[in-house]
């Protein structure tokens, strides 16, 4: 595939790992047959957040915020995946600036409740502070002047 493709396909078994949360994120998966799940790591575990089947698309947020993405994804069956290159699809939101805001604002609202989401998971407050201060140290390129060691665990008991 050269840098400047839209798409091309991409295979996986069952139980393979297409990526991990806190990955980059420079790819869009469309799934052309097959289960792939969405599962985010809670208080140490990793909660299933949906089962995405034949037709859905996901890794939007992570291309167009630049974020790293937000949970993992594993192949539930053997499945084929359409993967849409990051710069060529900007490349084609970028020729409409008023799709392009609307992409971002949806985005941007979808981001926020999964924020919610995450936090609600998470029964100690202790807990939910630590995850809070550690997404916040991690959110931003340039850093939060808050020095967080990733090896801490999520499960503080």
């Amino acid at each position: 595939m050269g840098s400047k493709d839209l798409e091309y396909e991409k295979t996986l078994k069952a139980g393979e790992t297409l990526f991990r949360e806190g990955d980059k994120g420079d790819e869009m998966y469309l799934i052309k047959r097959g289960k792939i799940g969405i599962a985010k790591e809670v208080e140490g575990g990793e909660k299933t957040l949906a089962i995405l089947e034949d037709g859905a698309f996901f890794l939007e947020m992570a291309i167009i915020e630049n974020k790293s993405r937000s949970a993992s994804a594993i192949a539930k069956e053997n499945a084929e995946l359409v993967i849409v290159n990051k710069e060529a699809f900007l490349n084609k939101v970028n020729e409409n600036p008023f799709i392009k805001y609307v992409i971002i604002t949806l985005i941007h609202r979808l981001r926020e409740t999964n924020d919610m989401w995450m936090y609600q998971g998470i029964s100690n407050a202790k807990a939910r502070l630590i995850r809070f201060i550690r997404y916040k140290a991690e959110e931003s390129d340039e850093g939060s002047g808050v020095n967080i060691d990733s090896k801490i665990p999520l499960n503080y008991e």
